[in-house]
């Protein structure tokens, strides 16, 4: 028995021809739709359509996904082509990694898979956001200026950048804070510049966000503390905030401690380094001596040649590093001056002139020494014997290199070394040479910087004192309103305590001045052999504040403000106000920058050249007067004596006037009538001497 043969027909399966992916990242991003390949690395959020056909018509076609449901797409009408997603569908939307693939039928019933593709969901990342100045918690006066610099980064765009403020100790009394915008991009993003398709491309987006904050309208007080927070927003929107930055509110007598102490430091440095430069070359002529003599190197002189350039190099560190340098130190204090708006000229001239000074050594002096010094290392290692314990002359040879830098090389008695390349003995010399000017710099900036450390603790004191004087005037202002034109016998006990404990407290400054006027007079008998220039400037602060009788201004003022007479006791301080400062003018020695300023005090420098030539020729004609007098023996003797005396007198006078307007036309830098006006002065003075019977 046999069955009827059956006709098989063979068929391909489905199977896709043509497959078009196309991405659409998340609106956010700004990045239009774009066509991918089949394996796929997207922004989570990004939506996924496909249009494609196939070898047969289908009946359909599904999209499979690890973890999700299928998504049927639309079949056109002859069922030779598809889109997904399909009608009236979403698109799907891709949200974490894993595989996908389609699942196609004919319509005759057949079935096929495509292969597996892989698809990578990255999630975006928030922004970052850093303070970076001020870099760490700062210091600053009510009225300072604080220079703001944020810095934010994302991985497709920054949107805004603000800074929040508050204070760190809120009270239902005082409650502060605020939001400053440093940056703010578009409302709505922006498509891409850079070419780039996928925002996954995208290299990120870095903003810095700097401003100059004035933090004088917000009403702080000594003793508060600001927290800074900086915030940076993308387009999602994700914000992300930095950590806190303290600001600490301090008075001006603590600025000025601060700043003090700044430059105590910046002084301690710079002898810091000059003993470090002192020790290296130390280290170099010892080496250049006794190489020169034996013409041979030995494995301990190669030892200290390292340690001499090991020195070299902390030298460099010590001063112009990054950290922690004599220059980072004066940088900070030049920031502090500006941001507090400290009227200082003559310490930003100090400064800035120490800045250029270390700029010129970085620059010209110390690469070339420390060049040098290597290549005499290497030379002497070429010369040495092999088993030299180290080849490399940037490797530290010891645990610590400046410990006994100064103990002379010894040898084993084995060890005397190899001949000497020359030049070992040419290199040493040249850093030798290097190094004295190095330390003859160093040197001088010491000296000239001493001169200013010298008095500036008497121009502190000063200072101390004249702002107490101020906030003197300020509160007898205040009482004066409640009590002026009254007889201090009817005034209630409360103001009349009020008003005695003014007058104690201007007394007590004036004690204080007293105090502080004698020890700058011992002071310029100490200085006057170490620091003549100093000593001068100190000697003049004294001389003005006798000349200006402040003392006993300050005292007629006590008396003043105790009975009550308001406004004389007004005028006195006004005056002492004045006078405290002019002594703190010559303190300073300031020179003034101010064209306008300059020839305001020329002019009346003039004025007063003016005023002794007048009194110059009155007192000729007086004296002319006087010895026709004597000639005709018209007065007695008495009489006579009497009025040469006081012609005299006058003329002792008038020199020591031609002396004070000579040395103020010196500090205008006016030095050609300074020269002629003490010239002049001299001369009255002989004039003054010749006078006298």
């Amino acid at each position: 028995n046999s069955m009827l043969w059956v006709e098989v027909e063979v068929a391909d399966p489905p199977a896709m021809e043509d497959l078009t992916l196309q991405l659409a990242p998340p609106a956010y991003t700004g990045y239009p739709p774009y066509v991918a390949e089949k394996h796929l690395r997207v922004l989570k959020g990004t939506t996924l359509s496909a249009t494609g056909s196939t070898n047969r018509p289908l009946k359909s076609l599904v999209l499979h996904r690890d973890g999700h449901a299928p998504v049927a797409a639309g079949i056109d009408g002859d069922g030779l082509e598809f889109h997904l997603p399909g009608a009236n569908a979403p698109a799907p939307r891709l949200e974490t990694s894993g595989d996908y693939w389609f699942a196609l039928a004919d319509r005759e019933g057949l079935t096929a898979e495509t292969p597996h593709w892989e698809f990578n969901v990255v999630a975006d990342s928030p922004p970052s956001v850093m303070i970076e100045q001020p870099s760490a918690s700062l210091f600053v006066t009510p009225e300072a200026v604080v220079p703001i610099r944020v810095a934010a980064k994302d991985n497709l765009a920054v949107r805004k950048i603000t800074l929040t403020y508050q204070l760190a100790q809120q009270t239902d009394s005082h409650e502060l804070h605020g939001e400053l915008v440093l940056f703010e991009g578009s409302p709505t993003p922006q498509p891409p510049e850079n070419g780039k398709s996928s925002p996954l491309d995208n290299p990120g987006d870095y903003r810095a966000a700097e401003r100059r904050w004035s933090i004088q309208s917000l009403g702080l007080r000594p003793g508060a503390q600001l927290l800074l927070r900086a915030a940076a927003e993308d387009y999602q929107p994700v914000v992300a905030e930095s950590p806190p930055v303290r600001l600490s509110i301090i008075t001006i007598e603590e600025l000025e401690g601060r700043i003090a102490a700044q430059q105590n430091l910046i002084l301690a440095e710079l002898r810091r380094a000059l003993e470090i430069q002192q020790r290296s070359r130390s280290l170099v002529v010892e080496l250049g001596i006794r190489i020169d003599q034996t013409r041979h190197v030995t494995r301990a002189e190669v030892d200290h040649m390292q340690a001499a350039e090991l020195l070299q190099r902390q030298l460099e560190r010590e001063l112009t590093g990054p950290n922690e340098s004599v220059a980072s130190y004066i940088h900070a204090l030049l920031t502090d001056l500006d941001n507090n708006r400290v009227d200082n000229p003559e310490l930003q001239q100090r400064m800035q002139g120490l800045l250029a000074s270390l700029d010129r050594l970085q620059r010209e002096e110390l690469p070339p020494i420390r060049h040098v010094l290597i290549s005499a290392v290497k030379s002497a290692q070429a010369s040495s014997p092999t088993d030299s314990p180290t080849e490399n002359p940037t490797e530290n040879p010891t645990e610590n290199p400046t410990e006994n830098p100064t103990d002379s090389p010894t040898d084993s008695p084995t060890d005397h070394g190899r001949l000497a390349d020359p030049h070992v003995v040419k290199s040493l010399t040249a850093a030798h040479d290097g190094q004295q000017r190095v330390i003859d710099t160093l040197a001088a900036l010491l000296k000239d910087l001493s001169r200013w450390d010298d008095y500036r603790r008497f121009y502190r004191e000063m200072a101390q004192l004249a702002r107490e004087q101020e906030d003197l005037a300020q509160r007898t202002s205040d009482a004066g309103r409640q009590t002026m034109g009254r007889n201090p016998r009817d005034l209630p006990p409360e103001e009349l305590a009020t008003l005695r404990t003014l007058g104690a407290a201007q007394l007590d400054l004036a004690q204080r001045l007293d105090r502080l006027t004698v020890d700058m007079e011992l002071a310029v008998g100490q200085l006057e052999a170490s620091n003549p220039l100093a000593a001068d400037t100190v000697r003049l602060a004294v001389e003005e504040v006798r000349r200006l009788a402040m003392s006993d201004l300050m005292r007629t003022g006590s008396e003043n403000v105790s009975q009550n007479r308001i406004g004389q006791a007004t005028m006195n301080q006004h005056r002492i106000g004045e006078a405290f400062q002019q002594v703190l003018d010559v303190l300073a020695n300031r020179r003034e920058h101010e064209l306008e300023r300059l020839a305001e005090r020329l002019q009346q420098a003039e004025s007063d050249l003016a005023d002794l030539a007048r009194r110059q020729t009155q007192l000729k004609d007086d004296l002319r007067e006087a010895a026709r007098t004597k000639d005709a023996e018209e007065l007695d003797p008495a009489e006579l004596q009497r009025r040469l005396e006081a012609l005299a007198r006058e003329q002792s006078d008038l020199a020591a006037a031609a002396d004070r307007t000579a040395r103020r036309l010196g500090y205008l830098e006016a030095q050609a009538a300074a020269e002629t006006t003490a010239r002049a002065g001299d001369a009255m003075a002989e004039a003054s001497k010749a006078a006298r019977p």
